[in-house]
């Protein structure tokens, strides 16, 4: 265990990631910024491979914020085995040092703000005698669907069809998906097993935080986080992103952003569409996918490496919440391309794939003017006064409010 760092004036809140997630730890420190900049101390969970995220956020801060932004560093146990049971489980075994840390501060958190992957932080707060805020890094129709599906988990367990459709009548809309579109572990779940119990368990406290934050916005999304205030039973639910709305200049990137790691015939597919199509990208890839890039592969695509503009977000989902992502995402509102179904032994056929990356990148794609339109929603919402910057606001005094009433 290991802190570091000053505290200045104002709420302190714990901030705690996934830790085997950069796709769900990058979010979270962009939550961690913009609360630094309205004057909060912030600690952040990090484990010693994910401490140097950490450090690039804090190179980033002006000078007085600095002393705003600290580490928590834990190590997390290896789980038992490779599953996302598995590993949610392994980082509950930090209740302990968490505890023994938060009774050692002289000034310790009022608030823990967690992933919705770690719901058993709940428990965790309710035995400090503070509040737990849920953290959702993306947006709140996905949320709904991952309650209602663990809340009848019962109904999804035993079904052998991934084609089977399944129905929510109880969010706004009446979403209807096939099985494998939310299937998020639920195929997986093991009754009586005790890691998939704390799991469900877990998923269940996320609704009873005493409040949640999205990257997401009310233009977007208003009609769903009202659902969600409903669900909660409170109007603590607000929309302060998004984090990664399109940037004027878009870029192409290339790679999954989260834990997940291609397989050696998905990188070679993913090779060939890039050589074939012609584009230019950057292609980020794991550590274990490195040996799988296919030799002279830098050579053959020398002078393509950049960045473009108007590349659309392109979607392959690999695992977990990503299914239910890249759906909101290509159909419900309009603004990605479905570059393959997904899974993690989904092997795209390369030509296919290139056609994809090609049509992405016309200036006439008929998405391309909904994109901009999506941009220039979050761009307003952000500015001073917008939907994003006035929720982040009352997070901010519900914080600040905490601190005084201890």
């Amino acid at each position: 265990m290991s802190i570091s760092g000053n505290r200045n004036v104002g709420a302190h809140v714990l901030l705690f990631p996934v830790p085997t997630m950069s796709g769900h730890t990058i979010p979270i420190l962009d939550l961690a910024k913009k609360l630094i900049s309205r004057v909060l101390n912030i600690t952040v969970l990090v484990t010693p491979s994910t401490q140097h995220l950490l450090n690039s956020i804090q190179n980033q801060l002006i000078p007085h914020h600095s002393n705003s932004l600290q580490s928590l560093v834990l190590s997390i146990p290896e789980p038992l085995n490779s599953s996302m049971a598995a590993e949610i489980r392994a980082a509950s075994e930090r209740y302990s040092p968490i505890l023994e840390w938060f009774q050692s501060h002289p000034s310790p958190p009022v608030a823990i703000i967690s992933d919705f992957f770690l719901g058993w932080t709940q428990k965790l707060a309710t035995g400090l005698n503070i509040p737990r805020i849920v953290f959702w890094p993306a947006a709140a129709l996905p949320s709904l669907i991952l309650n209602s599906l663990w809340e009848n988990i019962s109904d999804f367990v035993n079904v052998s069809n991934a084609n089977t459709i399944f129905s929510f009548p109880n969010i706004p809309n009446s979403p209807v998906y096939p099985l494998w579109q939310i299937d998020v572990m639920s195929s997986k779940f093991k009754k009586g097993d005790p890691a998939w119990e704390f799991v469900t368990e877990s998923f269940l406290s996320n609704y009873k935080g005493w409040c949640a934050v999205y990257s997401t916005f009310e233009q977007l999304e208003g009609v769903f986080l009202d659902a969600v205030k409903k669900e909660m039973g409170h109007h603590r639910v607000w929309g302060v992103g998004p984090f990664f709305h399109p940037p004027p200049m878009m870029i192409s990137v290339v790679g999954p952003v989260c834990a997940a790691v291609l397989t050696s015939g998905q990188v070679g597919s993913l090779a060939a569409a890039l050589e074939c199509s012609g584009v230019h990208f950057i292609w980020r890839v794991n550590a274990a996918e490195c040996g799988l890039i296919p030799q002279g592969y830098e050579d053959q695509v020398a002078g393509r490496e950049g960045l473009a503009n108007g590349v659309m977000i392109l979607t392959w989902p690999i695992q977990a919440d990503q299914f239910l992502n890249a759906r909101f995402l290509v159909d419900d509102i309009g603004v990605a391309i479905k570059a393959c179904e997904g899974g993690k032994q989904t092997i795209p056929e390369p030509g296919k794939l290139a056609e994809v990356f090609v049509q992405s990148i016309k200036s006439d794609h008929p998405k391309r003017e909904l994109v901009r339109r999506l941009f220039d929603m979050a761009k307003r919402a952000a500015e001073d006064q917008g939907s994003s910057s006035k929720d982040l606001d009352a997070l901010v005094q519900q914080l600040n409010e905490l601190k005084f009433k201890n």
